[in-house]
């Protein structure tokens, strides 16, 4: 049989952005990734058109750093991901990075550490792009973060309206006048 890539994942959304975290193999290598449908982004310029780097295996890639903006965001020792994700037209970008540097050489992480950075990065992510959209739990359009409420890093838009009581829904907030 040949040998096979095990993998650990966590997902989670922190201010209207998805990210996952990823324990490879050996419980060592770490890498975490933003994930953005085009939709949240301003405009179609984050879906770059060309690979922009080439690995010594011949697999060409896209590097975030292409973008100006992307390129500013902050993450651990740099982006070293790129991807685009086209799912019957449904398309969404996915940028990531990776804890095999030559600093991360004898430090131990945790996935709460790896978490830290990933909230860390979308943070930037914010400050970098404020004009984000955000997506409704309950009406699965984008709006933006003006157009609602997040509760428990989830948004709600103003026109999504009251949620139902049972079922862990709740009132949203009445918007600030």
């Amino acid at each position: 049989m040949s040998e096979l890539n095990k993998a650990t994942k966590w997902q989670g959304i922190y201010r209207g952005v998805s990210f996952e975290i990823v324990n490879w193999r050996d419980g060592r290598s770490w890498n975490y990734y933003l994930i953005m449908p085009l939709a949240q982004l301003p405009d179609e310029s984050y879906w770059l058109d060309e690979p922009t780097n080439i690995h010594s295996t011949g697999y060409e890639y896209f590097g975030a750093e292409s973008h100006p903006i992307l390129a500013s965001v902050e993450s651990h020792c740099g982006w070293t991901l790129y991807e685009r994700i086209d799912i019957n037209n449904y398309r969404k970008i996915r940028i990531g990075c990776d804890y095999g540097h030559l600093f991360d050489e004898n430090q131990s992480y945790r996935v709460e550490d790896i978490e830290q950075d990933a909230r860390m990065s979308i943070d930037s992510l914010w400050e970098c792009i404020p004009n984000l959209k955000v997506n409704c739990q309950t009406t699965g359009n984008w709006y933006d973060v003006s157009g609602g409420d997040f509760v428990d890093d989830i948004f709600y838009s103003h026109e999504g309206g009251d949620l139902r009581v049972g079922w862990g829904w709740k009132r949203l907030p009445e918007a600030a006048s």
